[in-house]
């Protein structure tokens, strides 16, 4: 970030007004809070001082002054003349510079005078009447202090014998020096606030020059700072004060967020880079899959391929083993009339020797036939089944793929949840494999349950196959045995009866298991018709698999280069 930019957070700092309470006004009403408070404490000291003062010398020029008017009216006091002590204090009362708000002329049997004079605010002297009192009790002279007063009591005695004859109680006013105090005090206030000002201008450019301006910058850069622009510059690094040791804090601030910018900048390039190696890894993942896939396809459409037309061929050798064994079932008939004609006619055997050997003849030629077919049958039941097998095992491969698959979606997943907010999309991609992975399963479960199926049918039309193989060849031996019969009647005519009735229940046994036979070929047509639908359908089901192994690369493409947008 340049220098001369300004981010969203150092706008929102400039653009914030400043409070009335600054650092340096805060600082400054704290000076003047400070030095008004120990103004007002040696203001109100001095003033007490100054009126302790103004009332101790207030309460000296009182007494001595009572104590001259005392001696001024004790021939008055001798006489009990009110009216002569009046005269006495009277100039005294009217004269502005002496401050005698009230007087008390008393003895001990009656009070001479009392007076209060009406320029100054009245003062009872009766409060007082304990000081006259000790006056007359000869405690000697009283004094006492009120607000704005100086009461004074002094006894009056004579001049040879001092005899107490009366006391004199005068309350001086002490308006004019709390006039003078307090005129002196605003003076005093008057300059000292002169002073107070002058102090406060010289701290606040003190407090501006040295503090407050440092103070604002150092907030402007960490303002900036604080919006990000670790370009600005932090002043009052060569100070040595506390000022120099805050931007040396800001400075390792500045420097961190620097450090941090770094690394947010290379951790998105390493997230980059992973991002490009997953989208990659994925996409080779994909390919991989890909190709093993299209290989099993492959494989197991050939082998379906294969399986029909083996089901094909055996569906053509069963129709013609059925064929055969229906006209043999016909011609098990006309031994069995010719047998019948044999016993019923014994005196006709000899001549009719010949074509009964030719008959057996062409029964064993057959029979024979009938053993290759057979043979040649049970030999493509047995090529069905081992092709069936191998299917059999492409499945589980393709099973055992799908649970590979199954099994890596759901580490994707664990990886991509502990990437957090970054493998969003991986975790998605992870899920649909998981998904097409179960299909997949699933598929290839129905296959294996397909094809165990076609493997068990065709082991039952071998068996059946076998059984008709065995048959056969007891027909041929039975034909044998005719034949070997008919060699003997050469030799033994009482025999032909016997040999035709044997011959008669050959036939019979013949004719049976012809029948079976035929029924058996039926049922191993049937089952052929079953392979070939069962390989028609294994046929579909690899289509579908191969085109939805196609859809699942393709959304894994989609997303891989999702990840990588």
């Amino acid at each position: 970030m340049a220098v001369g930019e300004m981010t969203a957070g150092d706008k929102t700092a400039t653009s914030r007004p400043r409070r009335f309470w600054s650092v340096g006004r805060k600082v400054t009403a704290a000076f003047v809070a400070a030095i008004v408070g120990g103004f007002i404490v040696i203001m109100g000291l001095q003033a007490k001082m100054q009126y302790d003062d103004a009332v101790r010398l207030a309460t000296h020029d009182a007494r001595v002054k009572t104590d001259m008017l005392a001696n001024a009216t004790k021939t008055s006091f001798i006489a009990s003349d009110g009216a002569s002590i009046e005269t006495e204090f009277m100039p005294l009362a009217n004269s502005p510079e002496v401050q005698l708000a009230s007087l008390r002329a008393a003895t001990a049997a009656d009070t001479l005078a009392n007076f209060s004079n009406p320029r100054f605010a009245p003062y009872d002297l009766k409060a007082d009447k304990d000081l006259i009192e000790a006056v007359l009790a000869g405690k000697g002279a009283q004094t006492r202090s009120t607000t704005g007063h100086i009461v004074v009591t002094v006894p009056v005695v004579t001049g040879k014998s001092n005899r107490l004859v009366g006391a004199l109680q005068v309350a001086w006013s002490l308006d004019q020096q709390i006039d003078a105090i307090a005129t002196q005090m605003r003076n005093q206030i008057a300059i000292c606030l002169i002073a107070l000002v002058v102090q406060i201008v010289l701290l606040n450019l003190m407090l501006g020059r040295i503090v407050i301006r440092p103070l604002r910058a150092m907030a402007a850069a960490m303002a900036a700072l604080a919006g990000g622009n670790t370009a600005v510059e932090v002043p009052g690094t060569d100070r040595s004060d506390e000022i120099g040791a805050m931007a040396g804090s800001v400075t390792v601030f500045r420097d961190h967020a620097r450090a941090i910018e770094r690394l947010h900048a290379a951790q998105a390039e390493a997230d980059a880079k992973a991002e490009q190696a997953k989208r990659a890894a994925l996409l080779e993942l994909a390919d991989r899959f890909q190709g093993t896939v299209i290989r099993l396809v492959e494989g197991i459409a050939a082998s379906a391929a294969g399986m029909a037309d083996s089901a094909d061929r055996m569906a053509v050798v069963v129709g013609e083993a059925s064929s055969q064994t229906r006209n043999v079932a016909r011609e098990s008939d006309d031994i069995q009339a010719n047998v019948r004609s044999a016993a019923a006619a014994a005196t006709e055997l000899a001549g009719s020797i010949g074509g009964i050997s030719e008959q057996v003849g062409h029964s064993a030629r057959i029979a024979g036939e009938a053993v290759s077919h057979t043979d040649r049958t049970n030999a493509t039941v047995q090529g069905l089944i081992a092709n069936a097998e191998r299917i059999g095992q492409v499945v589980g491969l393709i099973h055992a793929i799908a649970k590979q698959t199954n099994l890596l979606a759901l580490n994707a997943t664990i990886e991509a949840a502990r990437a957090g907010e970054a493998g969003k999309g991986f975790a998605v991609v992870a899920t649909e494999v998981k998904g097409l992975a179960d299909q997949t399963a699933k598929a290839t479960d129905e296959i294996a349950a397909q094809v165990n199926a076609m493997q068990s049918v065709t082991r039952e039309a071998a068996d059946a196959i076998g059984a008709i193989g065995t048959t056969i060849t007891e027909i041929d031996g039975i034909a044998g045995t005719i034949t070997n019969s008919v060699q003997e009647q050469n030799s033994a005519t009482q025999e032909i009866a016997r040999a035709v009735e044997m011959a008669a229940l050959g036939t019979q046994g013949v004719s049976t298991t012809i029948t079976a036979l035929a029924h058996t070929a039926e049922s191993a047509g049937a089952t052929a018709v079953g392979v070939q639908d069962a390989a028609r359908g294994l046929s579909a089901q690899t289509r579908s698999l191969a085109a939805e192994v196609d859809r699942f690369l393709a959304e894994v493409r989609t997303q891989a280069n999702g990840i990588a947008a």
